[in-house]
């Protein structure tokens, strides 16, 4: 072979990579899990923000949002939805002692304690959010008309909007939720299976 003759690309070196090289090891498959938890992360977010809108366009598109979370399909997704968040929190959770170095003076914080405290502050986290939405969930008729009355340009808007908010008799009336994080899903109207607080 002649190398003056020879094209540059020629002498490139060009490794053959297969497309399935992310399951030759189990640490490869475990990483390319972690990047594909992001998407689900970011789905769960979407569908927040989805609801946000409909919350903004009253209370009967609302509740037929709130319906189509309760399908089994959509029941199966939050499943699914909630067990790649977990281990995406968990990861990056581990991450943290890798990429912090805590210094107090001259002396650095050890990595374990930097993994408690991350852990630490999700549980605490968690728990606010959970005391939040489910001990006290807030008035979702009240919250939309209170939004919409807001943005009333007439007198008369507004009382048409806020004649069907609930008292707070009512709101002392509504039985409690049958169990565990179903709770969610009575005056707020969350989605019957919850999501962590993900980093």
């Amino acid at each position: 072979m002649n190398l003056q003759k020879s094209r540059p690309e020629d002498l490139l070196y060009r490794p053959h990579m297969s497309f399935w090289w992310w399951l030759q090891r189990k640490n490869y498959f475990l990483f390319m899990v972690r990047e594909l938890s992001a998407v689900f992360v970011g789905l769960f977010a979407l569908i927040s923000l989805v609801g946000v809108y409909r919350l903004s366009q009253g209370e009967d598109t609302y509740q037929l949002y709130l319906g189509a979370l309760q399908t089994p399909s959509a029941r199966v997704l939050f499943v699914v939805i909630l067990l790649f968040s977990l281990y995406h929190t968990l990861t990056w959770i581990h991450l943290t002692p890798m990429i912090m170095v805590v210094r107090i003076g001259s002396k650095t914080v050890p990595p374990i304690l930097v993994l408690m405290a991350s852990y630490l502050a999700w549980i605490v986290i968690s728990l606010v959010l959970f005391y939040l939405l489910v001990s006290r969930p807030m008035n979702t008729m009240t919250f939309v008309a209170s939004a919409t009355a807001s943005s009333s340009r007439s007198d008369d808007d507004a009382m048409s909007v806020t004649s069907w908010r609930r008292s707070d008799k009512e709101i002392d009336a509504v039985p409690p939720p049958p169990f565990g994080l179903m709770g969610v899903a009575g005056d707020l109207g969350a989605p019957a299976c919850g999501s962590p607080v993900v980093a």
